[in-house]
């Protein structure tokens, strides 16, 4: 199913080649993502965030922002070790968060350690840098806290990941986001034993938003629910 309302893309400048170079990643991240609940937010982080690129701001900014496509050209060709510790040639995005983390290409980087330390198996890591995050843009904000979810989850503390993950879908302003993270919200509260706040979330997706991804979701989630709660009886 085709999510409606997507984000469009800025218009083209001289730095298309990095944008190119990051939808090429993204590709890769997409198809190798590991399967836990919220990866779908993850990546969705990655994309939000990935075309502050462009930004032209004051010169800490840009060159925060050079430094950054040169660590994202080091993940496109696999050299993740590169990437995140940087070298002679690149500056890692380690301390690209750290040094630049007044900027937003500094928060990205930070943002792009967190999902590292995520799918590294290293959750409390990545918890600690997606709950460094702050900005304004709410939908990067919401997917921020989506990733923490994600974390939370694998360090086993579902309630905990619930009301984050349920706390992405409320600062969501895109609609297709905002039915994704309220869907895997559910399917936490369900893992946490509380199956009434994820049947009424399931619910409230699947009336709202039921031309989106996570509304279809929703209604399977809510089939599944019904029938383990119908066994159980």
């Amino acid at each position: 199913m085709t999510d409606r309302n997507e984000p469009g893309l800025p218009q083209q400048d001289e730095r298309e080649t990095v944008a190119e170079k990051a939808e090429i990643l993204l590709a890769r991240i997409m198809k190798y993502q590991k399967q836990i609940i919220g990866a779908a937010a993850v990546i969705i982080l990655v994309a939000a965030g990935i075309f502050y690129f462009f930004q032209n701001g004051a010169s800490e900014e840009r060159e925060a922002s050079r430094l950054l496509g040169l660590a994202v050209t080091a993940l496109e060709n696999g050299d993740t070790a590169r990437a995140v510790e940087g070298d002679s040639l690149t500056t890692g995005l380690l301390e690209i968060a750290d040094t630049y983390r007044a900027t937003r290409s500094g928060r990205l980087a930070g943002l792009m350690l967190a999902r590292h330390y995520l799918f590294s198996g290293d959750p409390e890591k990545a918890l600690g840098y997606f709950q460094a995050y702050s900005g304004r843009d709410k939908d990067l904000e919401a997917a921020s806290l989506a990733g923490a979810a994600s974390s939370l989850e694998l360090l086993k503390k579902n309630t905990e990941a619930a009301e984050t993950m349920h706390k992405a879908g409320r600062r969501a302003e895109n609609p297709a986001l905002k039915a994704i993270y309220l869907t895997d919200a559910a399917t936490l509260y369900t893992s946490a034993g509380d199956t009434a706040t994820a049947l009424k979330l399931l619910s409230d997706v699947r009336d709202n938003y039921p031309d989106y991804t996570g509304g279809a979701r929703a209604v399977q989630a809510l089939q599944q629910l019904a029938a383990t709660t119908k066994i159980n009886n």
